[in-house]
């Protein structure tokens, strides 16, 4: 993901937020603290609780999908 976030910096993309939505499931869940280690600084990592509503089930989303909003909440590009 940092290399993502690297190559749009070097093509001009800059103030962008960058954000990993980890799956509720279990076993997602037990490799949080290795995702953890694994991003760098500049991505959150949002972990999603058993109780929340789903985010990629809100979102239309689905697992390794990278979701591109504008500042105005317009989805521009979906990756599956």
């Amino acid at each position: 993901m940092d290399s993502l976030r690297q190559k749009l910096e070097n093509q001009g993309l800059v103030n962008v937020n960058y954000m990993v939505v980890n799956h509720q499931g279990m076993q997602a869940q037990r490799l949080h603290s290795m995702l953890t280690t694994r991003l760098s600084s500049s991505i959150k990592l949002y972990k999603q609780g058993d109780q929340d509503a789903d985010v990629w089930q809100a979102l239309n989303g689905e697992k390794d999908d990278f979701l591109v909003y504008d500042r105005s909440g317009r989805r521009h590009w979906q990756k599956c």
